[in-house]
């Protein structure tokens, strides 16, 4: 019922154990019972539930924007950045703060979103930092071993410098954990507070293409990469044939992902940029990273199965 934008999960619960839910002509009042939507027929309150097709959105998020739908303080949300053409009601997978920039991804799939936070899963999510001061081989060793934080000694990640001018260094950090502010936290832990935070990486998946503001529909075989990343190959094959199917069905297919959004009075509008080649030293898993092969050129004809967005946000 989440899903299909009916009610929350809390307030989907109630409406079971009240008996206002039917399966197939049947009143369900047991919390956890399965249903395939696809082949059962569920009633609300006497109306037929109809599912939404499953919706998978990249967002380049600019600072200044709040990782929810709704504030109470009326800050600018993510809900603000999601192209009017999608009616489905996606959520994000995993917070950005408030002042931190880069990759989001939005569903209203919500297996896959479990699947990618679950901490046993351990996807990496990957961040560039501008990080005070001058940071040493020694400290980097250090942020890949693990730092000891007010909630316990964090897991090994990867750590490289980018560029440093000795007032301050870009540093790229790999972590495969969610904890609150983790990338902060951890830059504070080791005498180098974080000035600007990036996420370039979420699993198989990195910026390219997209600017402050810009969102398109992931492609089919995305999908099914973000699927394979959790180990669950099949699952990914198969939702990755479904939404293919959709889309074939609706003709619908690539769109240039033309000019950024523009922002509202007062939000920083500079995109980020690379540092210069000339690493200062690197340590951590040498694994490479999928989003570093992604930057070179794209190729001129995509793959079909994906719309690109770019809406202005409200003045």
């Amino acid at each position: 019922m989440a899903h299909a934008g009916i009610a929350s999960r809390r307030a989907a619960e109630a409406l079971i154990t009240a008996g206002r839910v039917k399966v197939n002509g049947r009143t369900v009042t047991e919390l956890g019972s399965k249903v395939d939507p696809a082949r059962d027929e569920v009633e609300v309150d006497g109306s037929r539930l109809r599912v939404e097709d499953k919706v998978y959105l990249i967002l380049h998020k600019p600072p200044g924007y709040v990782t929810t739908l709704e504030d109470p303080e009326g800050r600018p949300t993510i809900r603000d950045l999601v192209p009017p053409r999608v009616r489905e009601r996606v959520y994000p997978v995993g917070r950005l703060d408030f002042n931190t920039e880069g990759l989001l991804i939005l569903t209203n799939d919500g297996d896959l979103t479990n699947a990618l936070l679950h901490p046993s899963r351990k996807v990496e999510k990957v961040y560039h930092a501008k990080m005070k001061g001058l940071v040493t081989e020694e400290t980097l060793v250090k942020l890949a071993e693990g730092v000891e934080l007010d909630d316990g000694l964090t897991q090994p990640a990867r750590a490289e410098a980018l560029q440093s001018t000795g007032k301050h260094t870009w540093v790229e950090i790999g972590i495969t954990e969610g904890r609150n502010r983790q990338v902060h936290r951890m830059a504070d832990a080791v005498g180098h507070p974080v000035l600007r935070l990036l996420r370039v990486g979420f699993g198989p998946l990195d910026l390219a293409g997209l600017r402050q503001g810009q969102s398109r529909e992931l492609l089919p075989s995305e999908v099914a990469a973000l699927w394979e990343s959790v180990g669950q190959k099949d699952e990914g094959e198969h939702a990755a044939k479904v939404l293919a199917r959709r889309v074939s069905v609706s003709g619908g297919g690539v769109e240039p992902i033309g000019q950024p959004m523009r922002l509202r009075p007062g939000a920083r509008v500079e995109s980020f940029r690379e540092p210069p080649a000339g690493r200062v030293a690197r340590t951590g898993r040498e694994e490479p990273r999928a989003h570093k092969e992604a930057r070179r050129e794209r190729p001129t004809r995509p793959e079909r199965g994906a719309r690109s967005f770019d809406r202005p946000a409200p003045a």
